[in-house]
């Protein structure tokens, strides 16, 4: 039933935009449908932000730690591990979305190097009535998007450089930077709806040039999330292990860098990034108070929950 009514919307304002005969016009389309997709999700968001006994309801499925790069800020990267089948993921998204789920998060890994992405994405739609957002470092996404672009409500994309060399030697494979645009330009030709990120890592490859990837979303009229770094991993009963410290060698010039970037925004820049989290890292790493487990519950690729 969701799942008709949803389509239904979605045919809609599809065939408005396809009325549509100014540039002006199909964006304010696209901007109205993009908003009307989150009514759904904000009374779960306003009680998870004031009631504290309020149980996650997005799951966070990492579907694979596979991935094709070879970034060195990655903490999760697993060739080798074990993955669930199409049919237990179904049977695990039916039963989260029976005990009140409205969404998923899925990443991994890659999750485009799975054969049956496009189906796990569908089934989570139709079957669950999910709102589904997904992260891709975008080597597959060009060839991709047509199995699962009318599934997803939500796609990242990783960009890392604005050079594209750069961005190539950060991710560690050769063409990714110009298959990432071209697959960013096909999303937004054929899917004007989702909601499309660019996500840059920052440490110090790129900190010193945050205003050259802003510049660079902003020619490719797509908003920028910053996510700095995280450099500890947790490895159970033991704690945390703060493996990749290394890589940010001043938090005095992260702080400066995204200071700018929220000069930027203040300038109209898209950054996603709230003021909080751009100022958040004034005299180094500052405790946080983390709400993700009032709002996701993570599942790994071998099942596991965490």
């Amino acid at each position: 039933m969701l799942a008709n009514v949803e389509e239904n919307i979605t045919r809609a304002f599809a065939l408005a935009y396809d009325a549509a005969s100014t540039p002006e016009a199909k964006n304010r389309i696209t901007d109205t449908r993009k908003a009307v997709k989150l009514i759904p999700l904000a009374p779960k968001i306003l009680k998870s932000r004031f009631l504290s006994d309020e149980k996650p309801f997005i799951l966070h499925h990492w579907v694979t730690l596979r991935c094709n790069c070879s970034c060195e800020s990655c903490l999760w990267k697993n060739n080798k591990a074990e993955e669930m089948a199409t049919d237990e993921i179904k049977k695990f998204h039916r039963s989260a979305a029976e005990e009140g789920f409205v969404g998923m998060l899925l990443g991994g890994g890659e999750p485009l190097l799975r054969k049956d992405i496009a189906e796990i994405y569908r089934h989570a739609k139709q079957k669950c009535g999910w709102k589904i957002g997904t992260a891709t470092n975008g080597f597959f996404l060009e060839d991709r998007i047509g199995e699962f672009g009318d599934y997803i409500d939500a796609l990242l994309v990783s960009i890392d450089s604005a050079n594209p060399e750069k961005h190539d030697k950060i991710r560690g494979v050769a063409g990714l930077f110009d298959r990432v645009v071209s697959g960013i330009e096909k999303v937004k030709s054929e899917y004007p709806f989702i909601h499309l990120l660019v996500n840059t890592c920052v440490d110090d490859n790129n900190v010193d040039e945050l205003m050259d990837i802003i510049q660079l979303t902003t020619d490719l009229n797509v908003p920028l999330a910053l996510d700095v770094i995280t450099t500890s991993q947790n490895i159970g009963d033991d704690g945390a292990a703060d493996k990749k410290n290394h890589l940010i060698s001043s938090y005095e010039r992260i702080t400066e860098a995204l200071y700018e970037a929220l000069g930027a925004k203040k300038n109209g820049a898209k950054i996603f990034n709230s003021e909080y989290y751009l100022t958040h890292f004034d005299n180094g790493k500052q405790p946080y108070r983390c709400r993700y487990p009032r709002i996701f519950l993570r599942l790994m690729p071998n099942g596991d929950v965490e």
